[in-house]
C-alpha cells in the first residue's frame, strides 16, 4: 500500500505525517498471493474526528442553513478497505487496485449544514501497465479507470470527489479519486510528461483533457501544464464560466540550498463563451533552522485569486477547481474555519505565517496565522476588503506505525468586510482530534 493508493486523504496525510503513514504502509499491507511473478495484497486504513467550533457563521442566526447549530459538535468516521494487483510481464508488468470508502458524519453535522448521513461507495478502480526497463533510455506509463491524480502540489488539480451534501465525512474527505481517467506517463531521465483525461464525481461534475510536464533534479522541480474543459454538468460547484474554460500553469518547488524551501506557482484561465480571464498565483518561503533545538521551520507565503470586477462585461473570477492538501496545514485549504467552510480560493488575496517544530522525532506541532483580503468587492456588496484573520494551532502525532493523531485549534475573527458579507461579527472556535489507524 502507497499514500497514493490509498486515495492520499487530503486532509489527513499533511505534514510529519506523510512520512508516517508511508512508514507504516508496509506493516498494514497484507499478502495474499505471491506466486509466479503475480502478487495480490489488501490493506485498510479507517479514521475517525470529533469536532467542535462555536458562533457559527459568526453568530448571525439568519445566515445558517437549516439546521446548523449556533455552536454544533459533531463527529466524523471512514475505512477505506483495498485490494492491490500487480503481475509481472517480462520486464513490464500489469498493476491495479480496487478499493470502497465507508464515510458517516454524525452529531449536530458541520457548518455547511450538509446532512449528518454518510455511504459506501466505490472508491478506486483501475487498471495499468508500466513498461519497467522494456524500452532502452525511456518508460511508459499507461492506466485508466478511477483513480487519484495530482498535478504539484494540487494548486490546481488534486480531488475529483467533494464529498457533497450526504456524501458524510465533509473534512476528512476518504473520497478523493476520479470517477474516470485516462493518463498516459512518458518518463525520459529527469523529465516526466503526462496526458490525461479526467472526470470528476457528479458533485463537480467536470470533464476536461490536459498535458502536464515536469523536470526534476536535486534542487526540486518545475513545471507547466495546459488543460481544457470540455463539458460541465449543472452543479452549484461548477461557475458558468467553466465550460469550455482552458488553463495554463507554470510552477517550481524545492530546496535550492540546504535548509530553504521556495515555491510558486502561476495558472492563467480563459474563455470566450462565456468570456472569462482570471489568473491565480502564490510564492512561498522558509527555512528550517536545523541545528537548533525543535529544528524550527518559519515560512511566509502569498496566494492571489482574482475576483470578478461588476464594471467590466467579462468576468475575471478565478475558478479553484478541484485544489487538494498534499504538502501540510493550509496547503490550500487556507484556515481550518475560513478554508475549510466559508471561503474557497477565488476572489482573495491571503498572507499565510507558519512556524513550526519538532520536539520529538515523530512528533510536530505548529502555529498559522492567515490575513485575507478581498480581491475584488463590487461584485459582493461590500465597501471593504478585509474578510478575516485567521490562527491554526496544531500538533500532529505519529504514534506508531499504524496510529497517527492530530490535534488543531482554530479561531477566526472577521474583518469589517466579512462582517458586512456575513452579517455577523463574533469571533468562531473551532476544536477537532482525529485519528487514523492501519489494519
Amino acid at each position: 500500500m502507497s499514500i497514493s493508493s490509498t486515495g492520499r486523504l487530503r486532509r489527513l496525510l499533511l505534514g510529519s505525517a506523510c512520512g508516517i503513514l508511508a512508514a507504516g504502509s508496509a506493516a498494514a499491507e497484507v499478502t495474499l498471493v505471491d506466486q509466479d511473478g503475480t502478487s495480490i495484497t489488501a490493506d485498510l486504513v479507517a479514521g475517525a474526528g470529533i469536532f467542535h467550533n462555536t458562533d457559527t457563521y459568526f453568530g448571525n442566526a439568519a445566515a445558517r442553513p437549516p439546521g446548523v447549530e449556533d455552536d454544533a459538535t459533531w463527529q466524523e468516521f471512514f475505512v477505506v478497505p483495498g485490494l492491490n494487483l500487480n503481475f509481472s510481464a517480462g520486464a513490464s508488468s500489469i498493476y491495479g487496485r480496487a478499493s470502497a470508502a465507508g464515510v458517516y458524519t454524525g452529531g449536530d453535522g458541520e457548518p455547511l449544514g450538509f446532512d449528518s448521513r454518510g455511504d459506501v461507495d466505490l472508491e478506486e478502480a483501475y487498471l495499468g501497465w508500466n513498461s519497467g526497463d522494456t524500452f532502452d533510455g525511456f518508460s511508459l506509463d499507461l492506466s485508466a479507470g478511477s483513480q487519484p491524480y495530482v498535478i504539484g502540489d494540487a494548486f490546481i488539480i488534486g480531488d475529483g470527489d467533494f464529498d457533497w451534501d450526504d456524501d458524510g465525512g465533509y473534512w476528512m474527505n476518504a473520497r478523493k479519486a476520479f470517477d474516470m481517467t485516462g493518463i498516459a506517463r512518458l518518463n525520459v531521465g529527469p523529465a516526466l510528461v503526462e496526458g490525461f483525461y479526467l472526470e470528476t464525481d457528479s458533485d463537480y461534475g467536470t470533464k476536461l483533457t490536459g498535458i502536464n510536464a515536469e523536470l526534476s533534479n536535486d534542487m526540486g522541480v518545475i513545471g507547466a501544464s495546459y488543460m481544457k474543459v470540455h463539458d460541465v454538468n449543472n452543479t452549484p460547484l461548477a461557475p458558468p464560466t467553466r465550460d469550455g474554460m482552458s488553463v495554463v500553469s507554470v510552477r517550481a518547488q524545492g530546496n535550492p540550498v540546504d535548509n530553504v524551501f521556495l515555491a510558486g506557482e502561476v495558472a492563467l484561465q480563459d474563455n470566450s463563451s462565456p468570456d472569462l480571464d482570471a489568473h491565480a498565483w502564490y510564492a512561498e518561503a522558509g527555512y528550517t533552522f536545523a541545528e537548533a533545538p525543535w529544528s524550527p521551520t518559519i515560512g511566509y507565503r502569498y496566494s492571489s485569486f482574482s475576483g470578478d470586477d461588476a464594471a467590466t462585461a467579462e468576468s475575471e473570477a478565478y475558478d479553484p477547481l478541484f485544489y487538494g492538501m498534499e504538502r501540510g496545514w493550509g496547503t490550500w485549504f487556507q484556515g481550518e474555519i475560513m478554508g475549510e467552510y466559508y471561503w474557497m480560493n477565488s476572489n482573495m488575496n491571503a498572507h499565510m505565517f507558519k512556524l513550526s517544530g519538532t520536539p520529538l522525532e515523530n512528533v510536530e506541532v505548529g502555529a498559522l496565522l492567515f490575513r485575507m483580503d478581498f480581491e475584488e468587492t463590487s461584485s459582493l456588496g461590500v465597501t471593504d476588503d478585509h474578510l478575516a484573520d485567521e490562527i491554526n494551532l496544531y500538533a500532529d502525532w505519529g504514534v506508531n506505525d499504524w496510529l497517527w493523531l492530530s490535534a488543531v485549534y482554530g479561531y477566526v475573527n472577521p474583518g469589517d468586510g466579512g462582517e458586512q458579507l456575513f452579517g455577523g461579527d463574533d469571533p468562531m472556535h473551532m476544536f477537532q482530534l482525529v485519528a487514523i489507524t492501519f489494519f
